[in-house]
């Protein structure tokens, strides 16, 4: 009994000398590693027993055979050391700490039980490397990992035997027609490819050509359409045509080639498709125009001509007091350029009418040209013997057949051209003329149909002459002018300008920039003849 106290004292008093030894600087110096706080040099190294978490039995096992090894009273310090060590370690499973981490740790308490090694057990220290944190999960067995899969798991539904025999079946069916069907579209194109026939359901601008050969085809087609005929309609006025007559021709060939092209061309399963499958508008081939320009241009200029109105030059009319502004009036004729452009893109068979544009045509004189003052140019008087009275009477219609008459810069008058043809249906009656015989040397008086009228143009010329004596710039231009075979007695000789119809005339053309007039009055034994000017406000 003496000696295990006296055991006991030893052994106490062992453990006392290791842990004041502990309180020493056991472990040697370290390096600081960069970046981390400093190590104190004189700090003790010290393990902490942590209450572990409940383990497995296989963990716990372990464990306990590593207890009783710690208890066991042979058992040096190191090698309890090294035992508490392997107990903490399966307990611990924590990641290990990184080197900022172990020099910022706070402290243990005096409280916590702690267990210092003496200087020869201890290890010396190295700088621990950092590492990233890492989560480290306990790892269990296979069979614990079963039996929680097994308690957990949901059982599957059970499959009904015949389900999968219907699908198959189905299937199967669906196959054998498909098959069935394939095989008769096969045939049936094959027989349709070796043929001369057009693809069934195929048509042209609407004409069923479908099963037939092209020549057949193209009949129909001509057959059904015939020569188609265009209605132009143009501000109101309609002018209905055959398109040959514009140049249009239907281009029937070509179109029925093509129509016999459909399911001939290309891969086999589209042509299946565009025979035996839904083709819709495909199916139906536009029929188009041909046109000849040339021919086209021609025909709408006929159809101009049956438009167009003529626009009206604006003019001067005589009033009580000098003369009065007639208004012009535009005209209207085909836009031959854009009709043709237009039937070129937008006709095709079967349209009945079509509207045509039309453009104005503006006239030549417009009525703000003649406002202006009248005044007086150039003026002539000659006499006659009013006794005569058909040569007066032929006076008096010559002076009413030029009286207001009005030339614009760049006209031209011509007294034929204002009295026409002097017949008896006008009013003339016999009178004086000069007349050669043929073969004789000299002319002779003669009685005959309008004669006086060369005093109307006498007088005129002489006015005219006037005028252009009375201006710097000579405003009327003598175009053409004869003179009698002998002399007459109402002019001094040279003086004179006679006319016969149609090859002898008296014309002038008016070069000035503002219009000019003619006025004539004749009674008793006189006739005076004027040119006037309008002179347009400044």
């Amino acid at each position: 009994m003496a000696k295990s106290k006296s055991h006991s004292k030893q052994h106490s008093s062992k453990s006392k000398v290791v842990r004041k030894g502990a309180g020493q600087n056991l472990a040697p110096k370290t390096k600081a590693v960069e970046g981390s706080a400093p190590v104190e040099p004189k700090a003790p190294v010290t393990v902490t027993a942590k209450t572990a978490p409940p383990v497995t039995a296989p963990a716990f096992s372990a464990a306990n055979a590593s207890l009783q090894k710690v208890s066991t009273p042979q058992t040096s310090e190191a090698t309890k050391v090294e035992s508490v060590e392997a107990v903490a370690a399966p307990v611990e499973q924590s990641a290990p700490k990184t080197t900022e981490e172990s020099s910022t740790a706070t402290p243990k308490t005096p409280s916590e039980p702690t267990l210092e090694l003496a200087p020869e057990f201890a290890a010396p220290t190295k700088p621990a490397p950092k590492v990233a944190k890492q989560t480290t999960q306990a790892v269990l067995p296979n069979q614990v990992v079963r039996e929680v899969k097994e308690q957990h798991s949901v059982p599957a539904p059970t499959r009904r035997k015949w389900a999968g025999r219907v699908g198959v079946w189905v299937g199967g069916g669906l196959g054998a027609l498909l098959l069935v069907a394939g095989g008769a579209a096969a045939g049936a194109y094959s027989k349709f490819a070796s043929g001369d026939t057009i693809a069934p359901g195929v048509s042209i601008a609407g004409v069923p050509v479908g099963g037939l050969t092209p020549e057949v085809a193209s009949e129909r087609v001509l057959s059904h359409f015939g020569q188609p005929k265009i209605s132009l309609l143009c501000d109101g006025e309609t002018v209905q045509m055959p398109i040959s007559d514009l140049g249009a021709k239907l281009s029937i060939e070509p179109t029925v080639q093509k129509a016999y092209k459909v399911g001939r061309d290309g891969f086999l399963p589209n042509n299946l498709l565009r025979v035996y499958g839904n083709g819709g508008d495909s199916k139906n081939f536009m029929l188009p125009i041909e046109w000849d320009k040339v021919q086209l241009v021609d025909g709408l200029h006929e159809v101009d001509s049956k438009i167009t109105i003529k626009p009206v030059d604006a003019r001067l009319r005589a009033a009580a007091v000098g003369l009065e502004v007639v208004p012009d009036r535009e005209g209207r004729a085909l836009n031959v350029g854009a009709a043709a452009h237009l039937l070129q893109r937008k006709f095709y068979v079967g349209m009945p009418s079509l509207h045509v544009p039309a453009r104005e045509v503006e006239a030549k004189i417009k009525a703000s040209t003649l406002d202006g003052r009248d005044v007086q140019l150039g003026q002539y008087t000659t006499h006659y013997n009013p006794g005569l009275v058909g040569r007066t009477k032929n006076l008096h219609i010559a002076c009413s057949a030029i009286q207001n008459h009005v030339l614009m810069p760049g006209e031209t008058f011509s007294f034929n051209g204002c009295t026409g043809e002097r017949t008896l249906d006008k009013g003339y009656r016999m009178g004086h003329i000069f007349l050669r015989q043929p073969g004789a040397a000299e002319s002779e008086v003669v009685e005959g149909l309008a004669g006086g009228v060369c005093q109307v143009s006498t007088t005129l010329f002489n006015a005219v002459r006037k005028t252009n004596a009375a201006s710097d710039v000579n405003p009327l231009k003598i175009v053409e002018r004869n003179t009698h075979s002998l002399p007459v007695t109402y002019v001094p000789h040279g003086f004179d300008a006679t006319v016969a119809w149609p090859y002898k005339d008296f014309k002038f053309r008016n070069v000035a920039t503002y219009p000019v007039y003619i006025r004539t009055q004749i009674g008793g034994a006189s006739m005076n003849i004027s040119v006037w000017g309008r002179i347009p406000n400044t």
